[in-house]
């Protein structure tokens, strides 16, 4: 278990509410942690088939359908796959992520976030391309592509938890934002709830028993110089959103009223070519 989450820098203000404020974890189909890290699997460049089979019958649903749709009449299969080993041998690496892909859609893909008027999936459709943008990024700061999609991919999972309560107090946090042009949406986040969805979402990966510098790079994507140690994964998911929340897609109430830290661009020498560059590559990515 994340035996040193207790030694990460602390969530920035505001102190953590009473447990059990915001539901003591997300009720959700499967936990994203095997799904995490088979994709850690297949973009290793020592990944073999059996630890991959093995990740896979870790998720009794993800084996599942790995046999169904290996033994399924498009595969054109003259015998029937009767082992998991078979049936991801049968699947090729593409057609396996695009199953993964689908499991985690379970966890991301709600139909609407209230609070944070995301809808048709917005929360999906803007995690799979902060992602990708991770994996554009990661190699400026020496980064494992793979660790860096699989953190950008569940940075604002936390939403799934806070959002009916920001529905709840809305006109209370538009007020708010509106008296201080210079207040932060997860600033506001924190003066009304005493914490932000990046620090409620670190919470519940904590719980999903996901790596500590995963959890970190989800708790600081705000902030990421006060990330400590993780402060190269905190930029690179920190940059990644900020590019992605620029192009609208997936966007939602809270908009574009986050800052992007100078430090991170800097650390990061991006430059407005490399921006560019960066955003045409998620949109091929995702196509």
């Amino acid at each position: 278990m994340n035996e040193n989450v207790a030694s990460l820098p602390p969530p920035l203000a505001g102190g953590t509410p009473p447990p059990g404020t915001f539901g003591s974890a997300l009720e959700l189909p499967i936990p994203p942690s095997v799904l995490c890290h088979l994709i850690g699997l297949m973009d290793s460049p020592n990944r073999d088939g059996r630890s991959i089979s093995q990740a896979v019958c870790a998720d009794p649903g993800l084996a599942a359908e790995a046999l169904r749709v290996a033994n399924s009449a498009a595969m054109g299969r003259r015998e029937k796959a009767t082992t998991i080993t078979a049936a991801v041998v049968s699947l090729g690496e593409q057609q396996l992520r695009e199953l993964i892909a689908r499991r985690l859609r379970l966890v991301l893909g709600r139909d609407a976030i209230p609070g944070y008027d995301m809808f048709d999936e917005g929360l999906w459709r803007h995690a799979i391309r902060v992602a990708a943008a991770c994996r554009h990024l990661a190699p400026r700061l020496g980064v494992a592509p793979a660790l860096a999609y699989t953190t950008g991919l569940l940075a604002d999972v936390g939403k799934l938890l806070l959002g009916e309560h920001v529905d709840a107090r809305w006109h209370e946090l538009v007020d708010l934002l509106a008296e201080n042009g210079e207040l932060t949406f997860d600033e506001a986040e924190r003066q009304l709830f005493g914490v932000d969805h990046a620090s409620l979402g670190a919470d519940q990966a904590v719980r999903w028993q996901l790596p500590d510098d995963v959890c970190a790079g989800i708790r600081f994507h705000h902030a990421p110089s006060a990330a400590g140690e993780h402060v190269d994964l905190a930029t690179i998911v920190h940059l990644a959103d900020s590019l992605e929340l620029s192009t609208g897609v997936g966007q939602g109430s809270d908009g574009l009223r986050y800052r992007v830290d100078p430090a991170a661009i800097a650390r990061a020498s991006l430059t407005a070519e490399d921006v560019d560059t960066i955003i045409a590559d998620v949109e091929a990515d995702v196509a």
